[in-house]
């Protein structure tokens, strides 16, 4: 016996993955975290003005501060 499993919609994007620098289909795991079909790798989405795909791995929070 199969067993059929059902889906809801897939969140995707087209966009560039910063890993591999190609412009790639980006598969939704959870909101803002998209996987690369290109090269496997995970990147955040970032909204500000414009869309942008950043390594998901990489610690922003460091280069916002500002050092008097």
């Amino acid at each position: 016996m199969v067993k059929e499993i059902k889906l809801g919609p897939i969140d995707t994007a087209y966009g560039r993955c910063p890993l591999c620098d190609q412009n790639t289909l980006l598969i939704a795991i959870v909101t803002d975290f998209y996987k690369c079909t290109g090269c496997g790798g995970d990147v955040r989405q970032y909204v500000n003005g414009r869309i942008r795909y950043m390594p998901a791995n990489h610690d922003y929070s460091k280069d916002a501060t500002v050092k008097l």
